[in-house]
Formats: structure tokens, C-alpha cells, sequence
């Protein structure tokens, strides 16, 4: 399961703080910044020690006490832009959203540069020149710069199973042997129903 689903309850208000940051910091040409700069703190501060990140989100301590730590980590090390987002997130109570942020902003990020995430399945790991094909027909049929998510599933029995959007394209073994099927019963069952119709007519003979 992908971190945004895991924070899919979350999402919707950390896209309305995460867009407003995003917004102003396109203005000023430094959205792609924004983004590093959060993956930066999510990495060193949040995800590196839990300690501190139950120090962010407790709601034991007073939001005061918070800002009085963020400044002394974040203020003249990090961007204005990032500093007072944080400091808002705070003001707010909402620095227990920093994860589900900085999945809104990659989202933003997609967005702008027209990204757009593919799952891929097979029956074997791709290499790299797999991958580059791959990335060439989901950039040639759906008009986006696709993100491989790539997963191994020995039950395809060889080929591929392609998801973008809603849009499956499966080129797998086991999807053309079902196929097959499906058009030998239709075959048998035409005409099974027209030896009916036939002796249908002839008994009335």
C-alpha cells in the first residue's frame, strides 16, 4: 500500500495547505524549491527520529513551546517560504500533516509537469530498456511523462498488465487465453443457437 493511501483521511486539508504554499512559491519561480526543501525535513527531521516527529504532533505541549524549536531548527537554515509555512502549520495545529503535505505537494509537482504515475505488472523484473519502452508507450499514448510503479506477478503468465488513469492495457498470456475462450463460447453458442433455429423450422415441416 502507497504512502498516499495510507494518509488518504488526511489528504483533502493538506492539499489546502499545501496548494497555497505551492501557489506562492510559483509565483516567485520556486515551487520545485518548496518541494525539495520538504522532502528535505520530512527525511532529516521527521522520518529520521520519532522522537521528534511526537514532539511536532503532541498535544500535550503548548504550540508556543513548539515554535520556540522550530525557530531554533528552521528559521535562517531553511527559506523564508518553508519556515513560515511551517510556522502556519503550527499556528494551525496542523504539523501533524507533514507527511500527507509533502504527498500533496509531489502531487502538485505531477500536475504541473503533466506526470502521471503507471503501474506496471510482470511476470518477471524489467530491465532497464524494459523500462524505457514502457516509459515510450505510455508517453506516446496518453500524452503524459509517466512514473513507473513496478510490481512482479508470476500469476500473468508472461507479458505485461499496464494501468494509467482508469485505462488498463493488459498484453498478458493469461488475458489472451481468456479472450480465446470467451470467442469459442461465443462461437459454440452461436451455433448451438442456430442448430436450434434450424430444427425449429424443420419440425414444423
Amino acid at each position: 500500500m502507497d504512502l498516499a493511501t495510507l494518509l488518504s483521511d488526511e489528504l483533502p486539508v493538506a492539499r489546502v495547505y499545501a496548494e497555497a504554499a505551492w501557489n506562492l512559491a510559483a509565483k516567485e519561480g520556486r515551487a520545485e524549491d518548496l518541494l525539495d526543501e520538504f522532502r528535505q525535513i520530512l527525511a532529516e527531521v521527521v522520518g529520521s527520529d520519532s522522537t521528534v516527529e511526537k514532539f511536532l504532533t503532541s498535544g500535550t505541549i503548548s504550540r508556543t513551546d513548539r515554535q520556540v524549536v522550530l525557530d531554533k531548527a528552521f528559521q535562517g537554515k531553511v527559506s523564508d517560504l518553508a519556515y513560515h509555512f511551517l510556522s502556519t502549520l503550527n499556528k494551525h495545529g496542523r504539523l501533524g500533516l507533514l507527511k500527507a503535505i509533502g504527498v500533496a505537494l509531489q502531487e502538485f509537482s505531477d500536475r504541473d509537469k503533466n506526470v502521471v504515475e503507471a503501474e506496471v505488472r510482470s511476470a518477471v523484473p524489467l530491465n532497464d530498456s524494459q523500462k524505457a519502452e514502457i516509459e515510450l508507450l505510455v508517453r506516446s499514448r496518453f500524452k503524459v511523462e509517466p512514473r513507473l510503479r513496478l510490481s512482479v506477478d508470476k500469476s500473468l503468465l508472461g507479458g505485461l498488465w499496464i494501468r494509467v488513469g482508469d485505462t488498463v492495457l493488459d498484453r498478458t498470456l493469461k488475458t489472451n487465453l481468456r479472450k480465446l475462450r470467451d470467442v469459442i463460447q461465443a462461437r459454440n453458442s452461436h451455433e448451438i443457437q442456430s442448430g436450434r433455429s434450424y430444427f425449429d423450422s424443420s419440425s414444423g415441416n
